[in-house]
């Protein structure tokens, strides 16, 4: 099993309860604004849908770390196990909260296995139009209730079009970049996003498809416009960039785990593609951050 990326986080593995996360407990939505990151591993018995509008935040989940800053977006699904660290304290991002069974009612509307879809994806990421940021974050203030005043119909009403807005643009990016693939190759892209997929052989990938090698390579490249063992090496050395920058594993733990079985193939792979050896990467991202 890959180690984690946390394990100098005080690890404590904990469930958030919906009733007790959201300001309207007995609704099927809810929102949070938070200014601070919570470095604690934990999943939650709802849906979140998480934006950041100022600072960074380092989040950790399923075992994968990436920055978020002003404009990124993700989807936290009840099973995702995460967490949030900030860089130098400073960050905020809004957190809306939705129950499962109306997350399914809604996604249901784009499709009846959109659900099951999103299971078989990593990280649900995707960003926000910096143009639209503003407007987001003046929408999703009005929804703040205060203390001892009841919450009005139009409130709630608002808060769900914000959060039906931020899964149609998710499904939109989703459907939108490789709206002309055949069903096979969505669904070899979908398997190409896990660690333990794309670090498999050639041999072991066609096994995927329906089809033979030669043919496979072929369709690839005419779909994706690159060939399948480019796609390959880049998915692998951006998933290398990314422990380089938030792991102190060293070079060779890292370029096995991204499947390689020589260290000087991959270090040659890696400046190729980045112009840096992997060291130099790693310093120049702590520089960085």
């Amino acid at each position: 099993m890959e180690k984690p990326i946390y394990t100098k986080q005080k690890e404590i593995e904990a469930t958030a309860e919906f009733s007790v996360s959201s300001p309207w407990k007995n609704e099927d939505v809810g929102f949070n604004w938070v200014t601070n990151g919570y470095p604690y591993l934990h999943n939650h018995n709802f849906w979140e849908i998480m934006v950041c509008f100022d600072g960074s935040i380092r989040h950790t989940i399923n075992n994968y770390t990436y920055v978020m800053r002003p404009g990124d977006a993700c989807i936290i699904r009840p099973e995702d196990k995460h967490m949030l660290r900030t860089d130098n304290g400073e960050s905020q991002h809004i957190n809306f909260l939705i129950k499962n069974r109306y997350m399914e009612k809604l996604l249901a509307v784009f499709d009846e296995g959109l659900a099951d879809e999103l299971y078989k994806i990593n990280v649900l990421n995707f960003s926000v139009d910096k143009d639209e940021l503003p407007g987001l974050f003046h929408k999703t203030t009005s929804l703040q209730t205060v203390s001892g005043f009841p919450l009005t119909k139009e409130i709630l009403i608002n808060c769900k079009l914000l959060i039906t807005n931020l899964v149609q643009q998710y499904v939109f990016k989703l459907n939108s970049m490789d709206s002309a693939y055949p069903l096979w190759l969505k669904k070899l892209l979908i398997e190409l996003d896990k660690r333990e997929v794309f670090t498999l052989s050639i041999d072991e990938i066609v096994k995927l498809t329906p089809y033979s090698y030669s043919h496979l390579v072929q369709l690839f490249k005419k779909n994706v416009n690159m060939s399948l063992i480019e796609y390959l090496t880049a998915k692998r050395i951006e998933y290398a960039k990314n422990r380089l920058a938030n792991t102190n594993d060293t070079t060779l733990q890292i370029s096995m785990e991204a499947g390689y079985s020589s260290l000087s193939h991959f270090n040659h792979t890696f400046k190729s593609l980045t112009s840096k050896t992997p060291s130099e990467y790693r310093k120049y991202s702590k520089i960085k951050h």
